[in-house]
């Protein structure tokens, strides 16, 4: 779900925003032969401000979160609602969300 993702934002039962995911690999020293997923997330407001990607790796807080069905930013609790897998794709266009922005 993470893999081209696209959730809904909500406080209090109010929209407000979309949550963006891609998930890329990494290696470290200590094991270079080992593939690491590495999660980004860039998140769209209601107002369509686009805020600064957002990386997550283990121990996996958002994604922990995410998957509880919340997300917790700048010191505030969002629920999150999955966008159904074919409809990701235009709403990503919609919204303004581009590959480079991760």
């Amino acid at each position: 779900m993470f893999e081209g993702g696209l959730a809904v934002l909500t406080r209090d039962g109010e929209f407000v925003g979309h949550i963006a995911s891609e998930v890329w690999s990494f290696v470290t020293p200590f094991a270079p032969r080992t593939k690491q997923p590495w999660v980004w997330f860039v998140i769209v407001w209601r107002s369509g401000e686009k805020e600064t990607r957002i990386e997550d790796y283990p121990p996996w807080t958002y994604v922990a979160e995410m998957l509880d069905g919340f997300i917790e930013l700048h010191g505030d609790r969002y629920g999150i609602d999955w966008v159904a897998s074919e409809l990701v794709s235009s709403e990503r266009e919609r919204i303004g969300i581009r590959p480079e922005d991760f």
